[in-house]
């Protein structure tokens, strides 16, 4: 009976001991992959970080009053009360004839 009993704790105790082994293989393998994405996400984060100080720095530059009247100029065609605006036809007949759409 006791040589039963013995063969039964052996087995009891070899079956503890082997899945212990394997949840500890396993947590490994966990931990191994969290910090991979770990780290993947801290680039990412590094990354946006970046961006987003160039967009702040792009923004500043924007809200000012240089870069408005500029936009204003250009884009709008918008000039200064008693501003007087010459239009040099040679040039605009270049690129009229490059660009192949008359104005």
């Amino acid at each position: 009976m006791k040589k039963k009993k013995i063969n039964i704790t052996r087995i009891l105790i070899t079956i503890f001991i082997i899945y212990t082994i394997i949840t500890l293989v396993n947590q490994q393998f966990k931990i191994i992959n969290a910090r991979r994405n770990n780290n993947i996400l801290e680039a990412q984060i590094k990354e946006v970080e970046r961006e987003n100080e160039r967009l702040k720095a792009t923004l500043e530059g924007v809200a000012s009053a240089e870069y408005l009247e500029k936009a204003a100029r250009e884009q709008l065609g918008l000039v200064k009360p008693g501003e007087r605006v010459y239009i040099n036809q040679q040039v605009q007949e270049t690129v009229t004839e490059e660009g192949g759409n008359q104005q």
